[in-house]
């Protein structure tokens, strides 16, 4: 993994990753799967998702993973979201308790 997140702990290598576009470039590439990972759990789940793709399933795609060099305090890996760190969106918890109606005032509306 190379460290080349910018505007991070890490130091970007060159101009091109010191002003946080990087991961934005590696976007545009059709077949490169960018990845910026909150929690270590998330960055294993990836890895194993991209070596499927690219050895398992010979698919032709490159992955561009922007890593953090901080040290935070890791929540444990919730049961059973691998596929949605994949597909972009997990829930982190189940939250109880009564539905709640959302309102909002607008002086546009009045």
């Amino acid at each position: 993994m190379g460290a080349t997140a910018g505007r991070t702990t890490l130091n970007g290598e060159g101009l091109q990753h010191q002003d946080g576009h990087s991961l934005l470039m590696a976007w545009a590439v059709p077949h490169c799967r960018a990845w910026d990972p909150a929690y270590a759990y998330e960055l294993a789940a990836i890895i194993r998702h991209g070596i499927d793709e690219m050895w398992g399933q010979n698919l032709d795609v490159f992955h561009y993973v922007m890593l953090y060099n901080e040290n935070q305090q890791q929540m444990p890996k919730p049961p059973d979201v691998d596929d949605g760190i994949v597909r972009g969106a997990y829930k982190i918890e189940e939250v109880g308790g009564e539905e709640k109606s959302l309102g909002y005032s607008d002086p546009a509306q009045s």
